[in-house]
């Protein structure tokens, strides 16, 4: 889950331009259980759009989401018509930049078609067009 706090103000954001907080879901919880872990899967599995959000998760001595790069590269393969990404390498310098950014060329090769953004602006624009054709 990290600190970097990206849900929080990636939906602020979006709430902003006019979208319903509704629609979305954070599974950030105090403690992760069997019931959080449930709630997160009958989210996903309802969701219009899977987003990631690839970024340094703020966590001491982790400057990576190894899990995050794991659920995106399953969404690119598994279900791309639903999945977006987002690469966030603000903060991040030496070889976990370089990973993210291989990371990112790997993903961009595996499915052109899906939405992978360098910038939480260009997914937010993304996302609001996309909802809003949706309406």
């Amino acid at each position: 889950m990290g600190n970097n706090g990206w849900r929080r103000d990636f939906v602020r954001r979006l709430v902003k331009r006019g979208l319903d907080p509704k629609v979305f879901f954070d599974p950030t919880v105090a403690e992760w259980n069997d019931a959080a872990q449930a709630r997160e899967e009958i989210a996903k599995r309802d969701a219009d759009l899977l987003v990631y959000y690839l970024a340094d998760p703020k966590e001491p001595g982790s400057s990576l989401s190894t899990f995050g790069f794991v659920e995106a590269a399953l969404a690119v393969c598994n279900d791309p018509e639903r999945t977006v990404i987002v690469f966030d390498t603000s903060g991040i310098d030496g070889h976990p930049r370089e990973v993210m950014e291989q990371t990112e060329r790997l993903l961009r090769a595996q499915n052109r078609d899906v939405p992978i953004f360098g910038s939480s602006e260009e997914a937010e624009d993304w996302i609001v067009e996309r909802m809003r054709q949706a309406r």
